[in-house]
């Protein structure tokens, strides 16, 4: 999925943090930054959703970041091979 992301030029969300909330004093150039990690972290975790059944979408939280939404996918697989495993 990453690499899918990084291909579409939306990976800005995982490689980067979330860049500081906008001021007043905030120059065009931050503005922009801001708007093209906010819009990739949007994009990122609908791809990411649409990829995902229907059941795996209903085991993780929702998550308005996009790292926040891949660490929970993370989780949740090796929760479910564990679980497998010992089955």
């Amino acid at each position: 999925m990453e690499t899918v992301l990084g291909l579409m030029d939306l990976d800005l969300a995982l490689r980067e943090d979330e860049p500081a909330a906008l001021a007043d004093e905030s120059n065009d150039a931050q503005r922009r930054q801001h708007e093209k990690w906010h819009k990739a972290n949007r994009m990122s975790i609908l791809i990411m959703k649409r990829a995902m059944t229907e059941i795996v979408r209903g085991g993780i939280l929702n998550n308005d970041k996009v790292k926040a939404l891949l660490e929970a996918v993370g989780r949740n697989s090796m929760s479910q091979r564990r679980l497998r495993r010992e089955a």
